[in-house]
């Protein structure tokens, strides 16, 4: 499950930045099944499931798929049981938002730049009481 599906994952640049410069351009002559995986992490759809048997690197979302409705059915529900009986804190649409917050305040010129990441997730994810808001930038 994607809690933000259809928005630009806040940590993909970090993802395509991470090993080598010229990972875009790799990536856009890559096969169609490469590249619709990137895509899929970039913006990503509310599910996916994949059979990692046949398909162990994750390119063909089956979740669309009707011969899979009922697995999908069956997963989400115990992803949705499990959410609520461990108290995900991302079960909070406030806590989910301020994380990303933190993750987007650490742009450059609209580069991401880890030494620049501050994460306060620890103080509001677990807090029975209102968070202490973070310091602003």
């Amino acid at each position: 499950q994607n809690l933000m599906p259809g928005q630009v994952n806040p940590g993909y640049d970090f993802t395509l930045r991470r090993f080598f410069s010229g990972l875009p351009q790799v990536i856009s002559q890559a096969s169609a099944s490469v590249r619709g995986a990137y895509q899929r992490m970039r913006i990503p759809p509310a599910y996916e499931l994949y059979d990692l048997q046949s398909d162990p690197h994750e390119f063909h979302n089956l979740a669309a798929d009707q011969e899979h409705a009922a697995t999908l059915i069956e997963l989400k529900t115990q992803l949705s049981e499990w959410r609520q009986r461990t108290h995900d804190p991302l079960l909070k649409t406030d806590n989910m938002l301020r994380l990303k917050g933190e993750i987007e305040a650490c742009r450059v010129d609209g580069l991401p730049d880890k030494s620049r990441l501050t994460l306060y997730y620890t103080q509001y994810f677990f807090s029975r009481t209102k968070p202490n808001r973070a310091p602003q930038r």
